[in-house]
């Protein structure tokens, strides 16, 4: 489960979740010093499907067990290939045992290691669906409903399951080719005014409001990679050489109230399904022959010829 968000950096300590508990290995030396595990008969079992740190809490959506991973072996000689096959669980045809699919979020206190308090709810939430930010919850259950919940009322502020939204959000694609990006692939951000969708699973770039989940705009084209900035947010679009086309252009920065273009990304767009990434001067991706650094100052593309950043993790620095 190569995009599985269970890992957390900090100066102190780094977290690692699984299937069977949250490690805390110590940064210097690897070593696990302890676990976090779930109580026995919260929600629908232990399984840590996404999680988040925020104000000292650690905050985790939790779940029972999944199709099990399968060794997939190279067919092509030589340098071997990631192959692109639908594999078992990739085709996410069963939320009960989806990737990353669960009920449950908990609220856990790392020093301690106990479960300060769960919510449960009734339908299996998306964790490529889910994020947070300023002591919210976002969360997705597939053509089901868009929710928000706050951590410290410790209640949901909100749930719709309008048309508009649902219909704009649309089904999850198939995804798994090499121009659009891997299923597991998260299709959600958020900053503390918007919820976003865009991804290789989505046919539009849709944007909620974070207030009330009410649609606040929509654009064709739904794969882009974002980076979100406080002077608007970086949509990066694939290259238009597919045997399946699709709507997305090559690029924009967009603002965020309106998703009107501020600038094109004058670059010839992004090559195939790696992530793109940004730094606070920088936003990087995978382009032909290498990777683009656009420079967010001047707005001016540079390439770095040598260097080709892994598909499900982009440019790290």
């Amino acid at each position: 489960m190569i995009h599985r968000n269970t890992m957390i950096a900090t100066p102190e300590v780094l977290y690692l979740a699984d299937d069977r508990s949250c490690k805390r290995i110590d940064p210097d030396t690897g070593e696990v010093r302890d676990e976090i595990v779930i109580p026995e008969g919260t929600g629908d079992g232990r399984v840590w499907k996404w999680m988040a740190l925020e104000d000292g809490v650690l905050y985790a959506l939790i779940g029972g067990p999944e199709i099990p991973i399968a060794t997939q072996r190279s067919q092509t000689p030589g340098m071997g290939h990631w192959p692109w096959g639908m594999w078992a669980g990739h085709d996410y045809k069963d939320p009960k045992t989806n990737f990353g699919f669960g009920r449950t979020f908990v609220a856990v206190d790392p020093k301690t290691k106990k479960v300060l308090w769960s919510h449960q709810e009734e339908e299996y939430l998306d964790s490529r669906g889910v994020c947070m930010k300023g002591g919210r919850i976002y969360f997705y259950a597939p053509e089901k409903l868009l929710g928000c919940l706050d951590v410290k009322k410790r209640e949901v502020l909100w749930k719709t399951s309008a048309s508009d939204v649902l219909g704009a959000i649309g089904p999850n694609g198939r995804a798994q080719l090499w121009v659009t990006g891997y299923s597991t692939t998260t299709y959600v951000k958020c900053n503390d005014k918007y919820v976003f969708f865009a991804g290789p699973q989505r046919s539009k770039l849709v944007v909620v409001s974070a207030e009330d989940g009410k649609l606040a705009w929509q654009k064709e084209g739904g794969n882009y990679q974002l980076v979100l900035r406080d002077d608007g947010f970086y949509a990066a679009g694939p290259l238009q050489r597919s045997s399946r086309p699709t709507k997305t252009g090559p690029g924009f920065k967009l603002a965020y109230a309106t998703g009107a273009v501020l600038a094109p990304l004058s670059v010839p767009g992004r090559r195939a399904c790696t992530r793109a990434t940004g730094s606070i001067d920088s936003i990087f991706f995978r382009a032909p022959g290498g990777t683009v650094r656009i420079d967010t100052a001047s707005g001016r593309a540079q390439h770095i010829s040598p260097m080709r950043p892994p598909c499900p993790d982009g440019v790290i620095i």
